[in-house]
């Protein structure tokens, strides 16, 4: 390559390179638009697209204004209101920060932007074209701002090839829409596109409603605001808040987990990693819940400034927060009745709310097919709904009155046959021995974490990267009950293993240097820094559901009138019972109007 001298870029060119990071494609500079909208206070903002926001991308806020005086300077790279020295990169309370959007934008489209500061008289447009000014003018428009880009990426061939179809370009749009409107529903918004009105929401009170009207229109969902699961918990610093859609909109694929951090839309590795290990358990087979997480963290304990969009952040202490949320949305989705917010002083739903909150646990754990059932809080047998056929006192009638469901019989000696006010039920008693074993195994032993002494601790080789970053989580790894030591640059001894990875004879029920290698391995390939202990619990709990298949009882084998009855019973106290710990559903429904037509009794 032949040696040039270094030269300083001209602002246009500067601009089109930043452009480049900071607008990928039409929703990438709505985005930026939009943030810019709430940081100035909108309590309204409207969005058109024509063409996927390739031809015409308009938001119009009605926020503060930008005074006369700073609108040229606006689209300045890096002149901005939200950071004055270098202290208030780690301390940012706003959703743009940089500067770069507005001259970004401009410096790849013809962008039309006009603005009206609270307190003027008049307002100011200008008109800028690839960055070059055409136009400066006084303009009469009420108090806020409108910015009009078309023709994105008119002067950049090259950028524009790489966009995909109008038709992606335009869901992208819609897509990027609703994360905003979710994570602001004080504000109402407004989408139209190629002159047509899609969606239109109200600035709402409460987050249930705003999410609600936003998976029916957007995902064309069937469901109430008093379907959705709100869960908030608080351990200063950090306050967590979900809103989980009922399980039988859970679908296969993570696309409907949203995340949040501070209201600021992100797409977290670390935070996806938390949830779905928070969900693990209460996932059907490859199922994955849909719902909106909100996490607040002091600024400070948070870096968003490590991605051109602000899509991704990272985490002062990484571990604790994937520990947070991985416990309290678990919890949450097991239906715990000790409460929706544990060691806070504030923040706490009322007794009320909290009833009704426990209440719906009942009925949250719904079926993810179409006849899956999950045993909740109205599943109270009653033992005089368990007499054996034949059995009931002279003049009896056969089948005793209920409250709950009740025991009939068994179908193979596999299925639970059992009835109740809404239909039939055959429940498959391995799978629900099955998680009752795993929740009881869970519970007295995994809690515990006790670590087992080995008379010789176990040598295993690794690499020096990967033994220098398990060596900073020996001390959570201590807590589930295994004790490592660094004996040498890549030997790792292992001293103590969690009781339930041992044999009765005080062998390890698996080669334990393999089991660290993989999951040394497994973590790298995640790249989620801070998970690894978490990932480990989830080898562990991977132990325990084998070992509470091989403890059930199995398909075949015969159970009597009391023995179905205390299973019964069991499951109605166990958290996810509605499935086994694989993903099998331990219980199906069949209602009574679905049996009525099978009869031709209705049609």
């Amino acid at each position: 390559m032949q040696n040039s001298r270094i030269l300083k870029l001209d602002d246009q060119l500067s601009n089109q390179i930043a452009a480049g990071e900071v607008v990928e494609r039409p929703g990438s500079a709505l985005k930026e638009l939009v943030e810019n909208s709430l940081d100035a206070g909108a309590k309204n903002v409207r969005i058109s697209v024509n063409e996927g926001g390739t031809q015409l991308l308009e938001v119009a806020d009605d926020g503060r204004g930008i005074h006369r005086d700073d609108l040229l300077l606006a689209l300045d790279r890096h002149a901005t209101s939200k950071i004055r020295r270098t202290e208030d990169l780690f301390a940012i309370d706003t959703w743009g920060f940089r500067g770069e959007a507005l001259a970004s934008i401009a410096a790849v489209s013809r962008l039309t932007i006009s603005s009206r500061a609270d307190g003027a008289e008049t307002g100011r447009e200008i008109v800028i074209e690839g960055g070059i000014i055409r136009e400066d003018r006084t303009v009469a428009r009420p108090v806020g701002t409108t910015v009009r880009v078309e023709d994105l990426f008119f002067n950049t061939p090259a950028r524009k090839k790489f966009q995909k179809s109008i038709g992606a370009e335009s869901t992208f749009c819609a897509q990027t829409f609703h994360r905003l409107a979710l994570g602001s529903p004080e504000c109402a918004f407004t989408f139209t596109a190629n002159g047509e009105k899609l969606f239109q929401y109200a600035a709402q009170e409460r987050m249930e409603t705003r999410v609600a009207e936003v998976y029916r229109a957007s995902w064309r969902l069937k469901i109430e605001e008093n379907e959705i699961l709100h869960v908030h918990s608080e351990s200063p610093p950090l306050k967590l808040q979900a809103w989980i859609l009922p399980s039988k909109h859970f679908i296969p694929s993570s696309r409907g987990i949203l995340l949040y951090v501070n209201r600021r839309s992100v797409k977290d590795k670390l935070l996806q990693q938390s949830v779905l290990a928070a969900a693990k358990e209460a996932l059907f087979g490859n199922l994955y819940p849909q719902l909106v997480l909100f996490l607040e963290t002091p600024p400070d304990s948070v870096d968003v400034n490590v991605h051109p969009a602000k899509s991704e952040v990272r985490f002062r202490d990484s571990g604790h927060v994937f520990a947070f949320v991985r416990k309290y949305l678990e919890r949450a989705l097991a239906g715990d009745r000790r409460g929706s917010v544990e060691n806070t002083s504030v923040g706490a739903p009322p007794p009320a709310q909290t009833a009704a909150l426990f209440e719906s646990f009942a009925n949250f754990h719904q079926k993810a097919a179409e006849n899956t059932l999950a045993f909740g809080e109205s599943f109270a047998p009653s033992p005089a709904s368990y007499l054996p056929m034949g059995s009931a006192p002279a003049g009896a009638p056969t089948v005793a009155p209920y409250s709950g469901p009740q025991f009939l019989g068994t179908l193979k000696n596999t299925y639970l046959v059992c009835q109740d006010e809404n239909g039939l039920l055959l429940v498959d008693q391995h799978a629900a021995h099955e998680r009752v074993t795993y929740e009881k195994l869970k519970k007295s032993r995994f809690a515990k974490s006790e670590g087992a002494p080995l008379l010789i601790p176990i040598q295993v080789e690794l690499g020096r990267d990967q033994l220098d970053r398990l060596e900073s989580e020996f001390a959570r790894f201590a807590e589930l009950g295994l004790i490592l030591d660094r004996t040498g640059p890549t030997v790792l001894a292992v001293r103590e293993m969690p009781g339930l990875l041992m044999r009765r004879d005080g062998a390890p029920v698996l080669p334990i240097g393999t089991f660290l290698r993989k999951l040394v391995q497994d973590w790298d390939e995640s790249a989620v820094e801070g998970e690894l202990a978490e990932l480990f619990r989830t080898r562990l709990l991977d132990v325990l559901a084998s070992e509470s298949c091989h403890g059930s009882v199995r398909a075949g084998q015969s159970l009597s009138a009391q023995e179905a009855h205390a299973l019964l019973s069991q499951m109605k106290d166990t958290d996810f019972s509605g499935h086994c710990p694989h993903g099998r559903p331990t219980t199906v429904r069949f209602r009574w109007s679905e049996i009525e037509r099978l009869f031709k009794r209705v049609f």
